[in-house]
């Protein structure tokens, strides 16, 4: 069963290494949608069809949905055939899985202080978190939504949801083992490279295990490409509990 996930907070976050895919896209203005066969997680975007249906479903099956190609035999003809051979009902969603497997997605986090993410993401604190203005993206993309974590993958029946509402409803469930993430996610047609608005990026937050000189080159090449009204803090360490403080870092706009 599919929820509607809850309302989008002000700021995404998306954390990083600091490498060339990070200067590439400020460079570029360009983000990266990767495609859900290449996350770490075989279960994203994985799909469970109904596959044990009656003989009323069957026969709208069978009338066809927007998904299904069209067949040479009769109403008859198919109705008998997937009684008598259930299993064969996967190679009517063959298809369909193919095209949801072959999204894009683009992942960021509500939280900007999450250690776990910190860890993996930004290479030890070696990296940076982004921060994006939602309202901004909003614009630009269509479909930006929170991921739903629950125990079990989402259970569609093909009868009773059309192709459009699972492509932009699945890339949206994972398993509640990563729920630590606070994930929020994009969904667009393809992948690859795909610009976004400059204007979208709203601060930087650095790793606490960055330079004092690679905070300072990289705040005066976003101000050289013409990024405005970015906040820049760096991460610290807290004295006395497991959390992070963040300080302003003042920059130079010398080039």
């Amino acid at each position: 069963m599919m929820m509607e996930p809850s309302p989008l907070p002000e700021k995404l976050y998306k954390y990083t290494k600091v490498d060339q895919n990070f200067y590439d896209l400020l460079i570029n203005a360009k983000l990266w949608f990767s495609n859900p066969k290449d996350f770490n997680d075989p279960f994203d975007n994985n799909i469970r069809f109904k596959e044990d249906l009656n003989e009323t479903e069957l026969r709208l099956l069978a009338q066809g949905r927007d998904f299904i190609e069209k067949s040479k035999f009769d109403e008859e003809t198919i109705v008998t055939y997937f009684k008598k051979n259930p299993e064969k009902l996967n190679d009517i969603y063959k298809p369909l899985k193919e095209l949801i497997s072959n999204v894009g997605i683009c992942c960021f986090s509500e939280s900007y202080d999450n250690l776990l993410l910190w860890a993996h993401y930004s290479n030890c604190h070696r990296g940076v978190c982004i921060e994006f203005d939602v309202a901004v993206m909003q614009g630009w993309y269509k479909d930006i939504k929170r991921v739903n974590y629950q125990d079990v993958m989402p259970d569609i029946n093909i009868l009773e949801v059309y192709k459009e509402e699972i492509l932009s409803s699945l890339p949206f469930y994972k398993s509640s083992h990563w729920n630590y993430e606070k994930e929020i996610r994009i969904w667009i047609k393809n992948h690859g490279l795909i610009p976004f608005p400059m204007e979208a990026i709203t601060g930087i937050v650095f790793g606490l295990k960055m330079t004092e000189d690679q905070i300072t080159a990289i705040c005066r090449l976003m101000v050289r490409l013409g990024y405005k009204n970015v906040n820049y803090v760096q991460a610290e360490l807290h004295p006395t509990d497991f959390k992070l403080n963040f300080i302003d870092v003042n920059i130079v706009d010398a080039p």
